[in-house]
């Protein structure tokens, strides 16, 4: 997981992507749960009964007039400075292309190329850190963030920056089977369509090693992936920024990426790739999901250097185990699946 400066990890970084994930949990049973961000989410109402008539990811992690049901603490840790380097791909020089769709020359008239690089500006930590769940109300059972956090665990990460390959963790004592989280989404199950938010049945998940047995991959591995899933939309760049993200040149304009790949782990014989892929609808085109993006990643693992050890997604093809699951089903498969 990563942090910035001193070292600290802040609890209120990992709430945020608890949220994000309880939500998208929720949205994929149907219930009504509103972007966060939003100008037009209401807050607590007191005149529509103890919860105010919020959504149900807003009874939990709190809203304006409704404190959060539970508090977390980080208690004992052991924490260091991970080492970790700015990334080239010398191998991955390519060509400047403008705005118009044609190669950018130099002053001697010669196509520009560019040389793939990410850079690390803060310092990422690595070790382990004790977390607390305190509820604060009387019918509060805090089984239900274990469940939340050993999810995230499996098939996410927790913290920062998972764009760059941070945030896998592995939960020690503790463990929860599930069962609270699987009952929340019932409970709340609905009708309602998820308004092109996140959501857990719009989303992938793979473990991905290399094709060579017995090749330990490196952090190079991680963003050759990147590099590579990154590519495969050339020639519709709204599309690639869509999903892979985007920062707009000499400008706040971002856009946050959608689909995530770890750095090694495992004795660092395998990389954790996930992500969520709503329907699109770009430039004027109906664009389906499964043709334009997962397919393409998917069979981007026939050849090449990585090979997939594993593919989870409701409803598809791509996975063996689908047998026509509700979407409750599909997160009780995916809750029941040990780490790894």
């Amino acid at each position: 997981m990563g942090s910035d400066g001193d070292l600290a990890i802040h609890p209120t970084g990992l709430l945020g992507g608890m949220r994000w994930w309880l939500e998208a949990l929720l949205r994929a049973v149907g219930a009504e749960v509103p972007d966060p961000t939003s100008a037009d989410r209401t807050g607590f109402d007191a005149g529509k009964g103890e919860t105010g008539g919020l959504d149900p990811a807003s009874v939990i992690f709190g809203a304006t007039g409704y404190r959060r049901r539970f508090r977390l603490t980080l208690g004992e840790k052991t924490i260091e400075a991970a080492h970790v380097e700015n990334t080239k791909l010398p191998s991955k020089r390519h060509p400047v292309i403008g705005p118009d769709g044609q190669p950018v020359l130099d002053s001697s008239g010669q196509p520009k190329t560019k040389v793939p690089e990410w850079f690390f500006k803060s310092s990422p930590v690595a070790g382990s850190v004790a977390l607390r769940i305190t509820p604060l109300h009387k019918e509060f059972d805090v089984a239900l963030i274990s469940d939340l956090l050993g999810f995230m665990a499996k098939w996410g990460a927790l913290g920062a920056r998972a764009q760059m390959g941070f945030g896998v963790v592995k939960i020690t004592g503790g463990e929860t089977n599930g069962d609270a989280l699987s009952e929340f989404l019932t409970k709340h199950k609905g009708s309602h369509g998820g308004q092109g938010l996140p959501a857990l049945h719009q989303m992938f998940f793979a473990r991905v090693a290399c094709r060579q047995p017995g090749t330990l991959l490196t952090a190079e591995h991680t963003f050759l992936l990147k590099y590579d899933i990154r590519r495969l939309f050339n020639g519709d760049d709204a599309l690639r920024h869509h999903i892979m993200g985007w920062v707009q040149p000499k400008s706040e304009h971002r856009i946050g990426a959608k689909i995530h790949m770890s750095r090694p782990y495992r004795g660092n014989s395998s990389l954790r790739l996930w992500g969520w892929v709503p329907d699109l609808s770009l430039q004027g085109q109906e664009r389906h999901r499964e043709r334009d993006v997962l397919q393409k990643i998917f069979s981007y693992f026939s050849s090449g250097p990585f090979r997939l050890e594993s593919w989870r997604e409701w409803n598809s093809a791509r996975d063996p185990n689908r047998d026509g699951e509700s979407r409750v089903d599909f997160f009780d498969r995916l809750r029941k699946e040990p780490w790894q």
